[in-house]
């Protein structure tokens, strides 16, 4: 996979942060944020990223909260969220998951399936954004057709 795809990082703790850039900053463009807030305002002023690594327990903002409110956002709901976390209950998977997560990590993690995980992720992505635009194009070329039979039909009436 080359550098072109984007990493954000989402976590209160500059110590994990810099753990994460240092695993992935070969493998992608990988840019930080230290509070939802700041993650919030960073997609606003930068190119989106294809996948957000976000912590669960943050002050202000959690990251289930964070990602409900990216989800519900239509400029910003195409990003996929995988969360880290040292938190490992059941409860808390299955409330990153509902709350729109792609995956969710426990810390500590194997940088090797971390890194499996987020190209799958975008692999996934890409390919439910290539059936999305193929959708729309199938659309419009069926409201096409109608448009064109119905104006068939009216030379037929005519004749």
């Amino acid at each position: 996979m080359s550098k072109e795809y984007r990493i954000m990082i989402i976590d209160d703790s500059p110590q994990d942060i810099h753990l994460l850039f240092e695993e992935l900053k070969d493998t992608f463009i990988v840019t930080a944020a230290t509070s939802a807030d700041e993650g919030f305002k960073l997609l606003a002023e930068q190119e989106q990223p294809d996948i957000i690594l976000m912590d669960v327990n943050m002050p202000n903002m959690n990251g289930y909260d964070a990602c409900i409110k990216l989800k519900n956002d239509s400029e910003l709901s195409a990003i996929d969220v995988i969360f880290l976390s040292g938190n490992d209950a059941t409860e808390e998977i299955i409330r990153g998951l509902d709350a729109g997560a792609v995956d969710y990590i426990v810390k500590p993690y194997d940088p090797d399936i971390l890194h499996s995980k987020i190209k799958h992720a975008i692999s996934a992505n890409k390919k439910q954004q290539q059936l999305k635009q193929q959708a729309e194009a199938a659309g419009t070329l069926v409201r096409t057709v109608l448009s064109e039979s119905g104006s068939l039909a009216n030379v037929v009436s005519f004749l």
